[in-house]
């Protein structure tokens, strides 16, 4: 009877260094190949998403409330894209021919892992720093309602307060949203990354 993929791992691997069994090596290789390109493809399409979408809130904010706040919605979006677009360039779509695939597929994760604890951080921040301009621009410039009254009413320290409640919440609302989105996009790939890792693991046993 033919071996089994494990036994033919477990014959061949003396540890979690290079792969020694050519059969199960090719076989994780390509199959590490499958994940990193559908990994890429999806980053491609979400990040290529972030046009569209730019272009919905600028003829939406654009007719519904005023076309300044549709263009600062548009390159809001705009920017999204080049910093996304540019960061996946950055990135080798090759798997290098003698790469290690347990070290390599291993690397790979902890990259994004990274890049989504990085991308946290700023949407942490970010989300209160893009969303209170707009803010201001509606009842501020737009508006002699809204927060004009309550400074008027009850000085500069109210609406400080306010706005530094308003920022907090945007801040929770940026981070949960963001990890809602990744998880929603690329769950099921990170999933299937991190169970041929451990498998990986268990065969190396």
């Amino acid at each position: 009877m033919e071996k089994s993929i494990e036994n033919l791992w477990k014959e061949g691997f003396l540890s979690l260094g290079p792969l020694a069994a050519p059969k199960v090596n090719d076989l994780y290789r390509k199959k590490s190949l499958l994940l990193t390109a559908r990994m890429r493809k999806t980053m491609k399409w979400d990040i290529y998403l972030a046009l569209p979408m730019g272009v919905i809130f600028l003829f939406g904010f654009g007719i519904k409330v005023h076309w300044g706040l549709g263009v600062y919605a548009f390159m809001i979006c705009l920017a999204l894209f080049l910093v996304g677009l540019n960061t996946l360039r950055k990135q080798s779509p090759d798997f290098p021919v003698d790469a290690d695939v347990y070290r390599y597929l291993k690397d790979y994760r902890e990259r994004i892992r990274v890049k989504i604890k990085k991308w946290t951080r700023r949407f942490a921040w970010g989300t209160p720093l893009v969303v209170l301009p707009a803010y201001y621009f509606l009842f501020f410039i737009l508006s002699d309602k809204g927060y004009s009254i309550l400074e008027r009413e009850h000085g500069w320290i109210a609406l400080v307060v306010l706005i530094l409640i308003i920022s907090a919440f945007l801040s929770v609302w940026g981070v949960i949203s963001y990890r809602f989105g990744v998880g929603a996009v690329y769950g099921r790939l990170l999933k299937r990354i991190d169970r041929t890792l451990a498998d990986m693991e268990e065969l190396s046993e």
